[in-house]
């Protein structure tokens, strides 16, 4: 490894810790204990819920979700240099150079998170029994799970940039949605246990995953050494396929041709439909230049989009996850002599996490628009609070309110009228109340924050916070659903108090 290379690593690393206010080490710290905590939490209950070899498996699998988390949200910052090519390609550097240090200080940054996601893992595992020589093994064998599996998605997902161009999204899509399950179904075992743990292992396809293999290998030092060399040698050839590919691949990430749409007399059902609520709901000039800059932004950005869909469907999975296996209300929440029950929790965290997360992905600048904040203070802006409100307002009339009508169509299956329509009603104006109390500490214009991979990592934080929201209002709304004037009153408050901090926010 020559000086130029040092140098790059160096560099590259640096930059991975800091961003232009040069509070790095802030902000590393706040995703640091984020990270901590909500690994914790997740390898908390795998602890209670399943026996020791079942522990081993979900935790290999729980790492590589939160890894591939921070992996695919920045995958083109990670392995790809857009922002400092300029500077780059005026410096005597080879491409061989550009690409090793950029991969080698990608792989020291993702060392970093690997080791935060295994610490509380290590930990809990060792409350098995466990004896320090076992708490090593399942460590190496933890680390190298998370490296091979992951090393294996990357390759996937640059190999389809390659091939498949703009349809490489589905891969990230589909990834998605299995995290989404595999939540959901280790928490769904995990409550139907009583005395004994649950064994993961009486499950006939949990040993056609890779995470079986290197669990088994916890104990077996022969096997790990050999599952290693087999993790080194994938980084190998996926080094040489982003060395062989680098500047195709980059033009492909960063291309910034849009497609045409087609002639601009012919308006979408869904433009049709914006047209007619910003009528409705846009007040004045400054509200309607946001909203519709949202709905361009959205309209035109790959990456917006790809940050969206997932978040579209989760509430609709989980609700229909709840419908078919019965589990749609709660039996000894609100009151069953009047017929009014509380739908599941679960429906209603992922809506609240949701809407705050497609709020905030308005939030993030589009990666081929870089250092975009500087135009709001060129404008003249009168009141900013209405630039910021205009983006609740899309949110909540695009995605929100049909939401709430789709997860009606499904639950109202399950559950009577009128318990439908409440719970979904109380669910709808409380996201609306605790989105605008947010918006009182909001100092961020849409689309001006800029893409770090510490706003990608941080997100985690973000869904911590909206969660721990979400856990206080479904107890107030136990007590509520006791009587359905309560819940009309509740209903009402939310509504009237999220409009007087609106009326707050614009002046």
């Amino acid at each position: 490894m020559n000086n130029k290379v040092k140098i790059l690593i160096k560099t590259f690393f640096s930059l991975d810790f800091r961003d232009k206010e040069n509070k790095g080490k802030k902000k590393f710290l706040g995703i640091f204990i984020s990270y901590l905590f909500a690994n914790s939490v997740l390898t908390l209950n795998n602890y209670i819920a399943f026996n020791r070899e079942s522990f081993i498996i979900l935790s290999f699998s729980t790492g590589v979700f939160l890894l591939v988390f921070v992996i695919l949200n920045d995958f083109a910052n990670l392995f790809f240099t857009k922002k400092h090519i300029d500077v780059m390609s005026s410096l005597p550097i080879d491409n061989s150079d550009l690409v090793l240090g950029k991969f080698i200080s990608a792989f020291l940054y993702l060392s970093v998170y690997a080791l935060i996601i295994a610490i509380p893992q290590v930990i809990f595992f060792g409350l098995y029994g466990s004896n320090i020589f076992e708490m090593i093994m399942f460590l190496a064998a933890n680390m190298c799970s998370l490296f091979f599996i992951t090393g294996a998605i990357l390759i996937l997902y640059t190999a389809s940039l390659k091939v498949f161009s703009g349809k490489s999204n589905i891969i990230l899509y589909l990834f998605q949605f299995i995290f989404f399950f595999y939540v959901i179904f280790t928490s769904s075992t995990a409550s139907r246990i009583s005395v004994e743990k649950a064994d993961l292992l009486s499950q006939g396809f949990i040993k056609y995953l890779p995470q079986f293999y290197f669990a088994a290998s916890a104990g077996k030092p022969l096997t790990l050494a050999a599952l290693i060399l087999l993790t080194i040698l994938l980084y190998v050839i996926f080094y040489f396929y982003i060395k062989k590919n680098y500047l195709k691949i980059s033009a492909i990430i960063y291309e910034q041709k849009e497609k045409t749409r087609g002639s601009k007399s012919k308006k979408s059902l869904w433009i049709k439909y914006n047209d007619f609520m910003s009528k409705i709901f846009i007040r004045n000039n400054e509200e309607k230049a946001s909203y519709y800059l949202t709905l361009n932004q959205l309209s035109n950005s790959k990456s917006l989009k790809l940050k969206f869909v997932p978040l579209i469907f989760l509430p609709v999975i989980v609700c229909l996850i709840s419908v078919f296996t019965n589990t749609a209300s709660l039996p000894d929440a609100g009151n069953a002599q009047n017929g009014l029950l509380v739908i599941t929790p679960s429906i209603s965290f992922t809506f609240f996490m949701c809407i705050k997360l497609l709020i905030s992905a308005t939030k993030i600048e589009d990666e081929n628009s870089s250092d975009t904040g500087w135009m709001y203070s060129s404008l003249p802006i009168n009141l900013p609070g209405r630039i910021k409100n205009a983006n609740l307002k899309f949110i909540t009339v695009n995605f929100a309110f049909p939401l709430i009508i789709i997860l009606f169509c499904i639950i109202n299956f399950k559950i009577n009228l009128l318990s439908s329509v409440l719970n979904l009603a109380y669910i709808f104006s409380a996201s609306l109340f605790v989105n605008s109390l947010f918006l009182l500490f909001d100092r961020v214009y849409p689309f001006s924050l800029e893409s770090t991979k510490y706003n990608s990592a941080s997100k985690l934080g973000e869904i911590l916070f909206i969660m721990l929201i979400a856990v206080g209002i479904f107890v107030v709304q136990i007590f509520i659903f006791e009587n359905v004037i309560f819940v009309v009153i509740s209903i009402l408050l939310f509504l009237v108090i999220s409009k007087v901090i609106k009326r707050k926010v614009l002046l």
